[in-house]
Protein backbone atom coordinates (compact mmCIF):
# COMPACT_ATOMS: atom_id res chain seq x y z
CA UNK A 1 0.00 0.00 0.00
CA UNK A 2 2.80 2.37 0.89
CA UNK A 3 4.64 1.50 -2.32
CA UNK A 4 1.54 2.20 -4.41
CA UNK A 5 1.07 5.55 -2.64
CA UNK A 6 4.63 6.60 -3.33
CA UNK A 7 4.33 5.53 -6.98
CA UNK A 8 1.19 7.57 -7.49
CA UNK A 9 2.66 10.66 -5.79
CA UNK A 10 3.26 13.41 -8.34
CA UNK A 11 6.82 14.74 -8.68
CA UNK A 12 7.60 17.99 -6.84
CA UNK A 13 7.33 21.12 -8.98
CA UNK A 14 10.59 22.51 -10.35
CA UNK A 15 11.75 25.92 -9.27
CA UNK A 16 11.74 28.34 -12.14
CA UNK A 17 14.66 30.79 -12.19
CA UNK A 18 13.93 34.44 -11.65
CA UNK A 19 13.66 36.30 -14.95
CA UNK A 20 16.45 38.70 -15.85
CA UNK A 21 19.25 37.01 -13.93
CA UNK A 22 20.38 33.98 -15.92
CA UNK A 23 21.27 33.63 -19.56
CA UNK A 24 20.33 30.43 -21.44
CA UNK A 25 23.95 29.93 -22.55
CA UNK A 26 25.16 30.34 -19.00
CA UNK A 27 22.55 27.94 -17.57
CA UNK A 28 23.32 25.27 -20.15
CA UNK A 29 27.09 25.50 -19.83
CA UNK A 30 28.09 26.49 -16.32
CA UNK A 31 28.28 23.96 -13.46
CA UNK A 32 25.48 23.79 -10.91
CA UNK A 33 27.20 25.95 -8.32
CA UNK A 34 28.01 28.59 -10.95
CA UNK A 35 24.55 28.51 -12.49
CA UNK A 36 23.02 29.69 -9.23
CA UNK A 37 24.98 32.92 -9.40
CA UNK A 38 22.98 35.98 -10.44
CA UNK A 39 24.31 36.50 -13.99
CA UNK A 40 23.01 39.59 -15.80
CA UNK A 41 21.65 39.36 -19.31
CA UNK A 42 24.76 39.15 -21.47
CA UNK A 43 25.06 39.67 -25.17
CA UNK A 44 25.68 36.69 -27.41
CA UNK A 45 29.27 37.80 -28.04
CA UNK A 46 29.99 37.88 -24.33
CA UNK A 47 28.15 34.60 -23.57
CA UNK A 48 30.17 32.56 -26.07
CA UNK A 49 33.54 32.87 -24.22
CA UNK A 50 31.75 32.03 -20.95
CA UNK A 51 30.26 28.95 -22.59
CA UNK A 52 33.64 27.79 -23.94
CA UNK A 53 35.39 28.40 -20.64
CA UNK A 54 32.70 26.54 -18.69
CA UNK A 55 33.43 23.40 -20.70
CA UNK A 56 36.97 23.38 -19.32
CA UNK A 57 35.65 24.09 -15.82
CA UNK A 58 33.47 20.96 -16.06
CA UNK A 59 36.40 18.78 -16.96
CA UNK A 60 38.92 20.07 -14.44
CA UNK A 61 38.36 20.62 -10.73
CA UNK A 62 37.91 24.18 -9.59
CA UNK A 63 41.46 25.38 -9.02
CA UNK A 64 43.15 28.74 -9.03
CA UNK A 65 44.32 28.43 -12.64
CA UNK A 66 40.79 27.65 -13.88
CA UNK A 67 39.35 30.66 -12.09
CA UNK A 68 42.08 32.90 -13.47
CA UNK A 69 41.42 31.62 -16.99
CA UNK A 70 37.71 32.32 -16.54
CA UNK A 71 38.43 35.86 -15.37
CA UNK A 72 40.88 36.48 -18.24
CA UNK A 73 38.40 35.32 -20.87
CA UNK A 74 35.64 37.44 -19.34
CA UNK A 75 37.93 40.48 -19.30
CA UNK A 76 38.80 39.79 -22.95
CA UNK A 77 35.12 39.96 -23.77
CA UNK A 78 34.76 43.22 -21.85
CA UNK A 79 37.76 44.68 -23.69
CA UNK A 80 36.35 43.58 -27.03
CA UNK A 81 33.11 45.42 -26.34
CA UNK A 82 34.48 48.46 -24.48
CA UNK A 83 37.68 49.41 -26.35
CA UNK A 84 37.56 51.75 -29.34
CA UNK A 85 40.05 52.27 -32.15
CA UNK A 86 40.06 56.04 -32.24
CA UNK A 87 39.36 58.80 -29.67
CA UNK A 88 36.81 60.31 -32.04
CA UNK A 89 34.65 57.19 -31.72
CA UNK A 90 34.27 57.94 -28.01
CA UNK A 91 33.73 61.69 -28.66
CA UNK A 92 37.14 62.57 -27.20
CA UNK A 93 39.62 65.17 -28.52
CA UNK A 94 42.62 64.08 -30.55
CA UNK A 95 45.66 64.01 -28.18
CA UNK A 96 48.11 64.55 -31.03
CA UNK A 97 46.47 67.77 -32.26
CA UNK A 98 47.90 71.05 -31.03
CA UNK A 99 45.76 73.40 -28.96
CA UNK A 100 46.19 76.28 -31.41
CA UNK A 101 45.20 75.43 -34.95
CA UNK A 102 47.82 76.50 -37.44
CA UNK A 103 46.78 78.04 -40.75
CA UNK A 104 46.92 75.59 -43.62
CA UNK A 105 49.98 75.95 -45.78
CA UNK A 106 50.44 74.73 -49.30
CA UNK A 107 53.63 72.85 -50.04
CA UNK A 108 55.80 74.54 -52.62
CA UNK A 109 55.92 72.66 -55.87
CA UNK A 110 57.40 73.58 -59.20
CA UNK A 111 55.19 73.80 -62.25
CA UNK A 112 55.02 70.66 -64.27
CA UNK A 113 56.48 68.50 -61.46
CA UNK A 114 54.29 65.82 -59.92
CA UNK A 115 54.72 64.24 -56.53
CA UNK A 116 56.17 60.80 -57.20
CA UNK A 117 55.49 59.55 -53.68
CA UNK A 118 51.72 59.72 -54.04
CA UNK A 119 51.90 58.05 -57.45
CA UNK A 120 54.13 55.20 -56.25
CA UNK A 121 52.69 51.75 -56.85
CA UNK A 122 53.42 48.28 -55.49
CA UNK A 123 55.45 47.53 -58.60
CA UNK A 124 57.63 50.59 -57.92
CA UNK A 125 57.99 49.41 -54.32
CA UNK A 126 59.16 45.99 -55.46
CA UNK A 127 61.74 47.62 -57.73
CA UNK A 128 63.17 49.76 -54.93
CA UNK A 129 66.75 48.61 -54.20
CA UNK A 130 66.58 50.17 -50.73
CA UNK A 131 63.71 47.85 -49.78
CA UNK A 132 65.77 44.83 -50.79
CA UNK A 133 68.75 46.05 -48.78
CA UNK A 134 66.55 46.25 -45.69
CA UNK A 135 64.98 42.86 -46.47
CA UNK A 136 68.31 41.06 -46.86
CA UNK A 137 69.65 42.61 -43.65
CA UNK A 138 66.47 41.66 -41.79
CA UNK A 139 66.72 38.10 -43.11
CA UNK A 140 70.31 37.74 -41.88
CA UNK A 141 69.67 39.00 -38.36
CA UNK A 142 66.48 36.96 -37.95
CA UNK A 143 68.28 33.85 -39.19
CA UNK A 144 70.98 34.43 -36.56
CA UNK A 145 68.42 35.01 -33.82
CA UNK A 146 66.42 31.88 -34.66
CA UNK A 147 69.57 29.76 -34.98
CA UNK A 148 70.88 30.82 -31.58
CA UNK A 149 67.49 30.25 -29.95
CA UNK A 150 67.08 26.80 -31.52
CA UNK A 151 70.62 25.44 -31.73
CA UNK A 152 72.49 27.41 -29.04
CA UNK A 153 71.66 24.95 -26.29
CA UNK A 154 72.68 21.95 -28.42
CA UNK A 155 76.00 23.64 -29.21
CA UNK A 156 76.74 24.26 -25.54
CA UNK A 157 75.78 20.73 -24.52
CA UNK A 158 77.48 18.77 -27.32
CA UNK A 159 80.52 20.93 -28.08
CA UNK A 160 81.29 22.57 -24.72
CA UNK A 161 79.98 19.84 -22.39
CA UNK A 162 77.59 22.11 -20.50
CA UNK A 163 74.65 20.85 -18.50
CA UNK A 164 71.04 21.41 -19.47
CA UNK A 165 70.64 24.06 -16.79
CA UNK A 166 73.68 26.01 -17.97
CA UNK A 167 72.56 25.83 -21.60
CA UNK A 168 69.09 27.07 -20.64
CA UNK A 169 70.60 30.00 -18.77
CA UNK A 170 72.40 30.97 -22.00
CA UNK A 171 69.05 31.16 -23.79
CA UNK A 172 67.65 33.26 -20.93
CA UNK A 173 70.67 35.56 -21.23
CA UNK A 174 69.92 36.05 -24.94
CA UNK A 175 66.32 37.05 -24.21
CA UNK A 176 67.44 39.38 -21.39
CA UNK A 177 69.91 41.08 -23.70
CA UNK A 178 67.21 41.36 -26.34
CA UNK A 179 64.96 43.19 -23.89
CA UNK A 180 67.66 45.78 -23.26
CA UNK A 181 68.82 45.93 -26.88
CA UNK A 182 65.36 46.70 -28.25
CA UNK A 183 64.89 49.66 -25.90
CA UNK A 184 68.46 50.89 -26.46
CA UNK A 185 68.05 50.75 -30.24
CA UNK A 186 64.89 52.87 -30.10
CA UNK A 187 66.45 55.52 -27.86
CA UNK A 188 69.67 55.75 -29.89
CA UNK A 189 67.94 55.98 -33.26
CA UNK A 190 65.56 58.70 -32.08
CA UNK A 191 68.39 60.85 -30.71
CA UNK A 192 70.70 60.34 -33.66
CA UNK A 193 67.94 60.96 -36.22
CA UNK A 194 67.39 64.43 -34.73
CA UNK A 195 71.03 65.43 -34.43
CA UNK A 196 73.06 63.73 -37.16
CA UNK A 197 73.04 64.74 -40.82
CA UNK A 198 74.91 62.05 -42.73
CA UNK A 199 74.71 60.42 -46.12
CA UNK A 200 72.30 57.53 -45.75
CA UNK A 201 69.53 56.48 -43.43
CA UNK A 202 70.51 57.18 -39.81
CA UNK A 203 68.44 54.35 -38.37
CA UNK A 204 69.98 51.89 -40.81
CA UNK A 205 73.45 53.05 -39.79
CA UNK A 206 72.60 52.36 -36.15
CA UNK A 207 71.39 48.90 -37.18
CA UNK A 208 74.74 48.35 -38.92
CA UNK A 209 76.50 49.17 -35.65
CA UNK A 210 74.39 46.57 -33.86
CA UNK A 211 75.23 44.03 -36.56
CA UNK A 212 78.94 44.65 -35.96
CA UNK A 213 78.35 43.77 -32.30
CA UNK A 214 76.45 40.67 -33.43
CA UNK A 215 79.39 39.52 -35.55
CA UNK A 216 81.73 40.07 -32.59
CA UNK A 217 79.41 38.07 -30.31
CA UNK A 218 79.29 35.16 -32.78
CA UNK A 219 83.09 35.22 -33.02
CA UNK A 220 83.37 35.08 -29.23
CA UNK A 221 80.90 32.21 -29.12
CA UNK A 222 83.02 30.20 -31.56
CA UNK A 223 86.56 30.97 -30.45
CA UNK A 224 86.46 32.34 -26.89
CA UNK A 225 84.13 29.99 -25.06
CA UNK A 226 85.55 26.63 -24.05
CA UNK A 227 84.55 23.84 -21.65
CA UNK A 228 86.61 25.61 -18.97
CA UNK A 229 84.89 29.00 -19.40
CA UNK A 230 82.91 30.30 -16.45
CA UNK A 231 79.14 30.46 -16.56
CA UNK A 232 79.31 34.23 -16.07
CA UNK A 233 81.30 34.59 -19.32
CA UNK A 234 78.83 32.37 -21.18
CA UNK A 235 75.91 34.48 -19.95
CA UNK A 236 77.74 37.72 -20.85
CA UNK A 237 78.21 36.50 -24.42
CA UNK A 238 74.51 35.61 -24.50
CA UNK A 239 73.51 39.09 -23.33
CA UNK A 240 75.75 40.66 -25.99
CA UNK A 241 74.25 38.50 -28.71
CA UNK A 242 70.67 39.18 -27.60
CA UNK A 243 71.16 42.95 -27.45
CA UNK A 244 72.91 43.05 -30.82
CA UNK A 245 70.24 40.97 -32.57
CA UNK A 246 67.02 42.32 -31.11
CA UNK A 247 68.13 45.91 -31.72
CA UNK A 248 68.22 45.59 -35.53
CA UNK A 249 65.02 43.52 -35.47
CA UNK A 250 63.19 46.50 -33.95
CA UNK A 251 64.87 48.95 -36.37
CA UNK A 252 64.36 47.29 -39.76
CA UNK A 253 60.58 47.27 -39.52
CA UNK A 254 60.50 50.97 -38.59
CA UNK A 255 62.86 51.84 -41.46
CA UNK A 256 60.67 50.00 -43.97
CA UNK A 257 57.48 51.69 -42.70
CA UNK A 258 58.73 55.27 -42.52
CA UNK A 259 60.82 55.29 -45.72
CA UNK A 260 57.93 54.85 -48.12
CA UNK A 261 54.62 56.67 -48.69
CA UNK A 262 51.79 56.18 -46.23
CA UNK A 263 49.67 54.14 -48.64
CA UNK A 264 52.55 51.64 -49.07
CA UNK A 265 54.06 51.60 -45.57
CA UNK A 266 52.16 48.48 -44.55
CA UNK A 267 53.16 46.67 -47.73
CA UNK A 268 56.82 47.61 -47.23
CA UNK A 269 56.74 46.31 -43.67
CA UNK A 270 55.09 43.09 -44.86
CA UNK A 271 57.83 42.54 -47.45
CA UNK A 272 60.67 42.86 -44.94
CA UNK A 273 58.74 40.70 -42.45
CA UNK A 274 58.45 38.04 -45.16
CA UNK A 275 62.21 38.19 -45.62
CA UNK A 276 62.62 37.70 -41.86
CA UNK A 277 60.42 34.60 -42.01
CA UNK A 278 62.61 33.27 -44.81
CA UNK A 279 65.59 33.73 -42.51
CA UNK A 280 63.80 31.77 -39.78
CA UNK A 281 63.17 28.94 -42.28
CA UNK A 282 66.83 28.93 -43.30
CA UNK A 283 67.80 28.61 -39.63
CA UNK A 284 66.04 25.23 -39.49
CA UNK A 285 66.97 22.34 -41.76
CA UNK A 286 69.65 24.13 -43.88
CA UNK A 287 71.73 25.08 -40.85
CA UNK A 288 71.27 21.63 -39.32
CA UNK A 289 72.64 20.17 -42.58
CA UNK A 290 75.65 22.50 -42.33
CA UNK A 291 76.19 21.38 -38.73
CA UNK A 292 75.99 17.70 -39.73
CA UNK A 293 78.35 18.20 -42.66
CA UNK A 294 80.89 20.39 -40.90
CA UNK A 295 80.31 21.30 -37.23
CA UNK A 296 78.46 23.74 -35.03
CA UNK A 297 81.49 26.03 -35.21
CA UNK A 298 80.99 26.09 -38.95
CA UNK A 299 77.36 27.14 -38.48
CA UNK A 300 78.19 30.09 -36.24
CA UNK A 301 81.15 31.05 -38.42
CA UNK A 302 78.76 31.18 -41.40
CA UNK A 303 76.38 33.40 -39.41
CA UNK A 304 79.29 35.67 -38.50
CA UNK A 305 80.23 36.04 -42.17
CA UNK A 306 76.61 36.81 -43.08
CA UNK A 307 76.39 39.47 -40.35
CA UNK A 308 79.59 41.14 -41.56
CA UNK A 309 78.32 41.00 -45.15
CA UNK A 310 75.08 42.75 -44.17
CA UNK A 311 77.11 45.54 -42.56
CA UNK A 312 79.12 45.98 -45.76
CA UNK A 313 75.90 45.95 -47.79
CA UNK A 314 74.42 48.77 -45.69
CA UNK A 315 77.59 50.87 -45.84
CA UNK A 316 78.13 50.42 -49.58
CA UNK A 317 74.53 51.26 -50.45
CA UNK A 318 74.32 54.61 -48.64
CA UNK A 319 73.66 56.47 -51.89
CA UNK A 320 70.38 54.63 -52.42
CA UNK A 321 69.12 54.96 -48.86
CA UNK A 322 65.71 56.58 -48.48
CA UNK A 323 65.68 59.21 -45.74
CA UNK A 324 62.81 61.19 -44.27
CA UNK A 325 63.94 64.34 -46.07
CA UNK A 326 63.98 62.57 -49.41
CA UNK A 327 60.60 61.02 -48.68
CA UNK A 328 59.03 64.44 -48.00
CA UNK A 329 60.42 65.80 -51.25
Amino acid sequence: MTRAFLWARPPPPRRRPRPGYTHPFALAALPRRCALLPFPRLSLLFALPVFLCSLSVRRVAASCSDRLSLVSIMMAGVSLVALVDDPSHAHLPDPTASSRPSPPTKPKQDKGVTNTNTNMTVRDLARSPFLWVVSVSYMVVFCSKTALSDWGQIYLIEELGRSQMQASSFTSAIETGGFMGGILAGVITDKMARKLRIVGNVRLMVAAGFMVACAVGLHLLCYLLSPQSSQLLVSAVGVLLGASMFGPISIYGIVASESFPAHLSGTAHAVVALAANVGAVVAGWPLSWVARTFSWNGVFLLLEILAASSVLLILLSRRIHVTLKAKEQ
